[in-house]
């Protein structure tokens, strides 16, 4: 979001998820398989879920997305050309801070490719870390926010840490890592090269890879 736009949404509360779901459908009109996270269904929000979905199997997407929960569902969504199916999904137990009112979890479905190949697709979006205020502040209001964040932002990478274990657990007793084939991604918030992007390589088995683009006329 731009300045001129977060200044219009400050002055008229109109964040234009209207506009940005329109760019979102053509955005994918190249792509076969698409994995989305923050695609919140909420109870008083429904309609603009639903209208987006409309939009999405026009465009010739088969969609899941997982149940509302007392607030919302974790706002995963899995978008594909072929039939989905299976579509199973969990919310984490392990969350902390003002995140503990949003629910994250994961959402999975199959698919089978054109070759024949069942493909299990996962994604999902974990605990996040809000980044540190970019404004220029004074001294006590530096010291003053810091000791907000770790309040608020207290144990986020352990708690990351465990909604990866929970999420690794989840994929265990859905497939077999080793022998079939499967597509994890989402909102990680995890920074690759850091020690916690190699601890969860290490967990799951495999370096990420560059995603190919799949053609449905291929």
């Amino acid at each position: 979001m731009c300045s001129s736009d977060l200044g219009a949404y400050l002055l008229d509360g109109d964040d234009r998820k209207h506009e940005r779901l329109v760019m979102l459908v053509d955005l994918m009109q190249d792509f076969d398989i698409v994995l989305l996270n923050e695609v919140w269904a909420c109870k008083w929000s429904l309609s603009t879920h639903r209208h987006f979905v409309a939009q999405a199997i026009k465009s010739g997407f088969n969609v899941v997305s997982d149940p509302v929960g007392a607030l919302s569902n974790t706002g995963n969504m899995i978008l594909s050309r072929m039939p989905l199916q299976d579509a199973t999904s969990m919310v984490y137990k392990s969350t902390a801070g003002w995140q503990s009112f949003v629910s994250n979890g994961v959402l999975h479905a199959t698919t089978r490719m054109p070759d024949g190949v069942l493909l299990h697709l996962f994604t999902t979006h974990l605990q996040c870390t809000t980044a540190p205020p970019t404004k220029t502040v004074d001294a006590e209001e530096v010291s003053t926010e810091a000791r907000v964040l770790n309040m608020v932002e207290a144990g986020t990478e352990s708690v990351r840490q465990r909604q990866l274990l929970e999420l690794k657990a989840f994929m265990d007793r859905t497939i077999c890592l080793e022998d079939d084939t499967w597509l994890l991604a989402g909102d990680l918030n995890i920074e690759g090269g850091s020690a916690e992007y190699y601890e969860m390589v290490a967990l799951f088995g495999r370096e990420d890879r560059k995603s190919t683009r799949l053609n449905s006329s291929h």
